[in-house]
């Protein structure tokens, strides 16, 4: 069993902001539980537990989620009941609360025993500091998404394919990317295609993935090393919202 049989879209993007050399998790700053929060819809998506249809949510099951976060989206859904309004993506991601955000996540990998916890005080008041005690799990989440991104027939077959297009534009999106491939050689969005792969990149997040590139300009997925750029998925729709 590998960690993408265990690990959710939300858990495993919290596992990709601890520090490459201490493992101390920094989430990035602006509104990154937008982004916790697109990989939650990202992730019902790819359960099956909601279908999308032009950038519309369309179709759920109500027993489709797999932590609490996800099931409130589902009970919200199932409270419209047959109503003809059929809520936008962005507009569900702007009603998944913060918090919990993040924090439901990082708390739920403690348990885990992917983080120990750390009481510290700065000025008398107490606050925790999370280091990560599993680095080569985040390393193999990582090194998957790059995987995937670097191979010229889009990882037809690969079982984790749809999932690493969704995480790498997450990334993309909580300006990760530079954080996991440092350097300038290996930074993301400057490695140069190879000349014997002249098609575009395969878009992150299928069809979704356009709408909130137009709905976040600026904002898509730098690529991971050997494309050239992949379109931001569920979480790309921050621009909008912070309006």
């Amino acid at each position: 069993m590998t960690p993408s049989d265990v690990l959710r879209l939300p858990e495993e993007l919290v596992l990709l902001c601890a520090h490459p050399t201490h493992g101390r998790f920094r989430h990035p700053a602006g509104e990154f539980h937008h982004v916790v929060a697109g990989a939650v819809l990202a992730e019902l998506l790819l359960d099956g537990a909601i279908s999308v249809e032009k950038h519309h949510i369309t179709g759920y099951q109500p027993f489709g989620a797999r932590d609490e976060v996800a099931a409130g989206v589902l009970t919200r859904l199932e409270a419209r009941g047959k109503s003809r309004f059929r809520p936008g993506l962005d507009q569900a991601i702007a009603r998944i609360p913060n918090p919990p955000g993040h924090r439901y996540y990082l708390d739920h990998l403690t348990a885990e025993g992917y983080f120990t916890v750390e009481e510290k005080r700065f000025l008398g008041l107490p606050w925790h500091l999370h280091r990560l005690v599993r680095p080569e799990v985040r390393t193999w989440i990582a090194a998957r998404a790059a995987t995937t991104l670097r191979d010229p027939d889009g990882a037809l077959g690969r079982p984790t394919a749809a999932r690493d297009r969704q995480l790498a534009g997450l990334i993309g999106v909580a300006s990760l990317e530079h954080r996991l491939h440092p350097g300038r050689d290996g930074a993301p969005g400057q490695a140069r295609r190879p000349e014997a792969d002249p098609g575009p990149a395969r878009p992150a997040g299928g069809p979704a993935a356009q709408h909130f590139q137009r709905l976040s300009p600026g904002h898509g997925s730098p690529a991971l090393p050997g494309r050239e750029r992949v379109s931001a998925p569920l979480g790309g729709c921050r621009g909008r919202l912070s309006g």
